[in-house]
């Protein structure tokens, strides 16, 4: 019987753990960095969109609306995974708050958009990714 306690415990603590770990890091703000010219997007649900596949670079007040989630995670405001949206089959949203602006990369294979919850530090992004890309 004390076996069977201990093991409830292990499982529950195992579980608070893993849930614990999946809020934070879909709660961390993801950075992006451009590095020769190719943008590097950290964190869960990142990516890198290579300087040649760039299709355009933009700075958005609005998202399309969300047609449904297809993978990722959707809490406490913050939406990082993949989305079916109004227009585009397939996009990667790393939004950290409802508000504008957002940063639209579209490459040759993927849509990004992108947001923190200071608008400033999303304007940053912008402008990292215009001058590290020449665009």
């Amino acid at each position: 019987m004390n076996r069977k306690k201990t093991d409830i415990r292990i499982t529950i603590g195992i579980l608070v753990a893993v849930i614990a770990a999946m809020v934070y890091l879909a709660v961390v703000e993801n950075q992006v960095e451009v590095v020769e010219g190719d943008i590097r997007i950290s964190g869960i649900y990142g990516t890198v969109i290579e300087k040649e596949d760039i299709v355009q670079v933009a700075l958005v007040e609005e998202l399309p609306r969300i047609q449904r989630r297809v993978n990722g995670a959707s809490y406490f405001g913050v939406k990082k995974g993949v989305y079916r949206m109004e227009g585009i089959e397939r996009a990667r949203l790393l939004i950290h708050s409802g508000n504008g602006p957002y940063l639209r990369i579209d490459s040759d294979d993927q849509v990004v958009f992108i947001n923190y919850r200071e608008s400033q530090k999303t304007m940053d992004a912008y402008n990292e990714v215009l001058s590290g890309t020449g665009l």
